[in-house]
């Protein structure tokens, strides 16, 4: 789980990655599956921020870190696979706002615990993009910022990491980005 803590940490590095990026752009070609997803249910903790004037880059590590060093999502019922943390962006607003989830799949909202939100990722068609690197939180940060560079018809539903224990172990990390697609 410390893994994912530094994952967040993109958020960081990211304003560094900007230059890098956009002098490989011409360079680098962006792969992407198109995906076919069912209805998944989030029951997790919620931040409301911006990436206006950076904002994002300054709340979201911190909000990982108060998540992991309080395991606030301890009391999440049911859950799916216990192995896996989601990072869900929705919730999108015209002022730029967004909200961030940090949660765990469960079957239902049935039962939300008492500080936490629940959050539907809905059916639809994603584009899935893998973060690849022995520094995956710096692959994760130059994947989004790749990602905001592209014509995608988005349809800012809700956009989503998952960090996946398996995927994280391996000798060269990786964390699946779907982004939600118009139909």
């Amino acid at each position: 789980m410390k893994k994912i803590v530094c994952a967040v940490f993109c958020f960081l590095v990211f304003g560094c990655c900007v230059t890098t990026l956009n002098s490989m752009q011409k360079e680098t070609r962006m792969d992407y599956a198109r995906e076919s997803l069912k209805t998944r249910f989030i029951i997790g903790v919620s931040l409301r921020t911006t990436n206006a004037e950076g904002k994002a880059f300054q709340d979201i590590p911190v909000f990982w870190k108060t998540v992991q060093e309080n395991n606030l999502l301890q009391n999440v019922p049911a859950v799916v696979e216990p192995q896996k943390l989601y990072a869900v962006y929705t919730d999108y607003a015209p002022d730029g706002s967004y909200a961030m989830i940090i949660g765990k799949q469960v079957n239902s909202f049935d039962t939300v615990p008492a500080g936490m939100v629940s959050c539907v990722i809905p059916e639809g068609q994603y584009a899935l993009f893998t973060a690849q690197g022995i520094e995956f939180a710096q692959a994760v940060g130059m994947m989004w910022g790749a990602i905001w560079q592209l014509p995608l018809d988005r349809a800012f539903t809700a956009d989503f990491e998952v960090y996946d224990a398996a995927l994280l172990s391996k000798p060269v990390p990786e964390v699946p980005i779907y982004v939600a697609l118009k139909q």
